[in-house]
């Protein structure tokens, strides 16, 4: 599982980004078997048989970066967040522009997050899960707090992250099992599976992404899980204009009506990207 530079991709038609780029650890972890050192500068005879028990066992195919769902895993309430003022309509239409349309690049999203720093902060960093997904959990616990798709939508969260950690998973289009996707996101798309007769049930599945579909559906709720450019500008507009206050971001308001934009330097670089199925989303298709 090679760790390069690489790319976080999102797909706007299920609920995610554009794509976020990220400089990685460089180099490749599969290992060769060692050779002892045997005191001799130069000397090509080979390992010195020392006479232990040789424990090492090369990595066979096929392999996976998938990690096992720890035993004592339970789902958990969101921890709630607050929302933000920082954000003029102008800012949150730069970002968007810039970070998921089908034209935005490294180029244009880079250029709108030094632009509007404080609106970048909140957008991309506060509200987003991980710099990868919507916090849709967040959302719905402002826009309905008692409803029990909040904690659902953080479990499944919480649940992916756990077994499909960056980390250890090449997140590089083509890593993964076709020429678009990544390991990262065949992993996220295996962990979310409802399962058939010929693939596995993900270990997501019955704990909280079977519910998936019936909370993005569910009325009111369908403001925390943006699917398309216009739905991120929404999205953005209650979490970072309107201080976490859903119940008027289809109107436009004034820059006199909201944050105040400081431009500066940002140190993420953000492009765009398909990798489809690396998203929070009901795989019971699968």
């Amino acid at each position: 599982m090679k760790h390069g530079a690489f790319t976080f991709a999102f797909l706007l038609a299920a609920g995610a980004l554009g794509s976020v780029a990220f400089a990685g650890c460089g180099g490749d972890d599969k290992e060769t078997t060692p050779t002892a050192d045997t005191g001799v500068v130069g000397d090509t005879g080979g390992a010195v048989d020392t006479g232990a028990t040789d424990t090492y066992k090369p990595e066979t195919a096929p392999y996976t970066c998938a990690a096992p769902l720890p035993t004592g895993f339970a789902c958990e309430e969101p921890a709630g967040k607050a929302g933000k003022t920082v954000c003029t309509d102008e800012a949150i239409d730069a970002i968007v522009t810039g970070c998921f349309s089908d034209t935005a690049t490294s180029t244009t999203c880079t250029n709108a997050r030094a632009k509007y720093k404080a609106c970048d902060a909140c957008t991309l960093t506060d509200w987003l899960v991980d710099f990868i997904w919507a916090d849709s959990a967040n959302c719905i616990k402002k826009v309905a707090p008692t409803d029990p798709c909040a904690k659902s939508i953080q479990c499944n969260f919480d649940c992916m992250l756990e077994i499909c950690s960056t980390e250890e998973c090449d997140t590089t289009p083509g890593s993964g099992k076709t020429t678009t996707s990544s390991e990262w996101g065949d992993c996220i798309q295996a962990a979310q599976a409802k399962g058939t007769s010929t693939k596995p049930r993900g270990a997501c599945y019955d704990i909280a992404t079977k519910d998936y579909s019936a909370c993005a559906s569910k009325d009111g709720l369908g403001v925390c899980f943006p699917r398309s450019d216009y739905d991120y500008v929404l999205f953005f507009r209650g979490a970072c204009r309107d201080g976490g206050d859903w119940s008027n971001v289809t109107t436009d308001k004034p820059s006199g009506d909201a944050g105040t934009e400081t431009g500066g330097e940002t140190g993420g670089e953000t492009g765009t990207g398909d990798a489809a199925g690396e998203t929070a989303t009901d795989a019971s298709g699968d």
